[in-house]
């Protein structure tokens, strides 16, 4: 059940959530958890927004109580015709909050982490930001574990100050590690440093916004000095509006973080190392170096962040990837069916002369980490092979192309992406929805001569259709001879 619905006025006030727990959304989209005990709202209270930006969606059973804003109005200025007390004041101040003028521009992006993306896209990021607003004292943002919220935060209203939490050193001792010793139960001293003030445009997570959430905490945090109103990015809401639209986009700031992250992890590859890594990939395995050295040259470099979509089902592929750093996985119909690590390639099909190559598979890069991926686009793959003929020749099978689809024990002429499923006899007399299910589901995979399709003794739950080609079955135990051939 909806507590608040974005971009209605219905409860207009702060809410606290006594029992229960909820989501707030933006835009279908979970932004981030609220569990009993929490209040949020407080921009409704104070009348930043007239309008809710997010939509609370109760989990389990909720008990919730509201503060409604036109009634404690009425109650702080009802308080203020009083005679002069500490509580008379003490409204004052608080009817002045209340009845503040805010801002009600439209919000412009304009942090370094976004630039590079589409002006159009980053327009709609502004329309699916969360509102908050912070009072004097309270922390704004903190810089701590993985635990941490995955936010880009932009201050709107208000100046904060950048605060820092370190132990306090011995003395003689100073920034060689040792702390004074504290008594048993009493937790070690501390001394803050104010390290800088931050004014309206400032921004902060943007780590945390691409995902690279530290293993340690620098003991950072950010303070308002003044009334402060920040407006939100959300990761998941970011990287949910980045799957729907190009993944040309890209950028620069985005693109150095992950490569400065995965460089700390992994040995980035040289010149020398890519082309030998690109030899490791089945389709260039074997060829002249002069051949790999040029089509190295081709092969464009792409960062994406953990959870970002690499492609997508249904949407013509224009370029075969291959995973150089990181991991990504292999969805169908929502499933993860297997993981491409490091020397892994997918799309090689959209190689092929003519393309026009629709995967039935999504590509996510995993959860754990981000991921460099290296593309080769089907023009530039062709631009270079026309200058080594002898190449051509080696990949003419790969060149070939078909459109018509193979019948049954029938042997292709040519490179056949299509198989009608109903012309099994395992599938005889299942229903038409069924049939035209698993039609759409099923994966096209190229392999090449020497590959293993099926290792002996290892488990393995796919039924494999031979579209092209041939296939040698060994295995003389199972009655079958060496190099028994299956079209």
């Amino acid at each position: 059940e909806l507590l608040t619905r974005e971009g209605s006025s219905g409860l207009g006030g702060l809410v606290l959530l006594r029992h229960g727990s909820a989501t707030l959304e933006i835009g279908g989209v979970q932004a981030r958890q609220v569990v009993e005990g929490t209040t949020f709202g407080l921009e409704m209270l104070l009348g930043v927004r007239p309008v809710w930006a997010v939509a609370a969606r109760c989990t389990t059973p909720c008990d919730m109580q509201l503060l409604h804003r036109s009634r404690l109005l009425a109650h702080v200025r009802e308080l203020c015709r009083r005679e002069e007390d500490p509580e008379t004041s003490a409204a004052r101040q608080l009817l002045n909050l209340l009845t503040s003028s805010w801002n009600q521009d439209a919000v412009t992006l304009s942090a370094p982490i976004l630039s590079g993306y589409d002006p159009q896209f980053v327009s709609s990021l502004a329309l699916a930001l969360e509102f908050r607003v912070s009072l004097c004292g309270q922390r704004l943002w903190q810089e701590s574990n993985g635990n941490r919220e995955e936010s880009l935060l932009v201050l709107l209203h208000g100046s904060c100050t950048e605060k820092e939490i370190a132990p306090r050193s011995l003395g003689g001792l100073a920034g060689k590690g040792v702390t004074a010793a504290e008594p048993s139960g009493v937790k070690p001293a501390s001394r803050k440093s104010t390290m800088c003030l931050f004014k309206p445009g400032a921004c902060f997570g943007e780590k945390s916004l691409v995902g690279l959430c530290g293993s340690g905490s620098s003991g950072k945090f950010v303070v308002a000095k003044t009334v402060c109103i920040t407006a939100v990015l959300h990761r998941a809401v970011f990287l949910h509006a980045l799957d729907r639209h190009p993944s040309e986009q890209h950028s620069p700031e985005v693109s150095r973080l992950l490569m400065q992250e995965l460089s700390q992890s992994e040995r980035t590859l040289d010149q020398k190392g890519r082309i030998q890594f690109i030899k490791s990939l089945p389709l260039f395995s074997g060829r002249n170096m002069l051949f790999l050295a040029a089509i190295s040259e081709k092969f464009a470099s792409r960062f994406f962040m953990a959870g970002q979509l690499v492609g997508r089902a249904g949407v013509e592929a224009k370029a075969m990837l291959a995973v150089a750093q990181g991991e990504v996985l292999v969805n169908i119909a929502d499933i993860t069916v297997r993981r491409l690590r490091q020397g892994s390639s997918a799309n090689v099909i959209a190689l092929a002369r003519g393309g026009h190559y629709m995967p039935r598979h999504d590509l996510v890069s995993s959860t754990q980490g981000p991921c460099e991926i290296l593309q080769l686009t089907n023009s530039a793959f062709w631009e270079t092979l026309a200058d080594f003929p002898a190449e051509q020749w080696c990949l003419s099978d790969f060149a070939a192309e078909s459109d018509e689809p193979c019948e049954e024990n029938l042997m292709p002429t040519g490179l056949v992406t299509h198989f009608d499923i109903a012309l099994l006899s395992l599938f005889r007399g299942c229903s038409t929805a069924l049939l035209r299910w698993l039609q759409r589901y099923m994966e096209i995979a190229v392999f090449f001569p020497g590959d293993v399709i099926i290792e002996e003794g290892k488990p393995d739950q796919c039924l494999y259709i031979v579209c092209s080609g041939a296939v040698a079955i060994d295995g003389c135990h199972h009655g079958y001879n060496e190099g028994h051939e299956r079209s």
